[in-house]
């Protein structure tokens, strides 16, 4: 099967942007209704878990978090790094004004049951080896997946090379 490279992903993105005039953070808005309408799929309200990083993907997530609990859904988030950029920032901090539970490392403690888990940890460029939390919250999410809990991947499932399809390091 062919698939779009992440070089020729973010060249269309961008020309999108261009050629449309539209901001990064509306382009992200989108991606978010559509994580959301693949959320409604498994559930109608439910608890949804959402993995955030600190990049675009992250930022996805975060609006998507956002977007679930405005529709009814119960948003938890659990992300890598409170120090999220750019658009991804911006949608950080629309879902702290929203309320939602946000918590990282330190403050995770035990993590919500859910319905649905939502990967927007590392988008489709991540070229390295994941380990660390990063790497604690994929298992995690693996092991939940193995008991039945859905996850829906923001671009690509986190932990895999987007290019060469390799796993990157989490499975050790």
């Amino acid at each position: 099967m062919e698939t779009i490279t992440p070089a020729d992903m973010k060249a269309l993105e961008t020309h999108f942007m261009q050629d449309h005039a539209i901001p990064g953070a509306l382009l992200m808005e989108h991606a978010a209704i559509a994580v959301c309408d693949a959320i409604a799929h498994y559930t109608d309200n439910g608890t949804v878990v959402f993995l955030c990083g600190p990049g675009n993907n992250g930022g996805d997530g975060y609006a998507a978090a956002r977007l679930w609990q405005a529709r009814g859904g119960q948003a938890h988030i659990i992300e890598l790094t409170a120090t999220a950029h750019g658009d991804a920032l911006l949608n950080r901090n629309l879902a702290v004004m929203a309320g939602i539970p946000i918590c990282n490392e330190k403050t995770h403690g035990d993590t919500p049951r859910c319905d649905v888990i939502v990967d927007a940890l590392f988008g489709t460029g991540l070229s390295r080896a994941v380990d660390g939390f990063a790497a604690t919250l994929i298992h995690w999410a693996n092991d939940e997946a193995d008991r039945g809990t859905p996850i829906i991947a923001v671009d690509i499932p986190s932990g895999i090379d987007g290019t060469t399809r390799a796993v990157l390091g989490w499975e050790a």
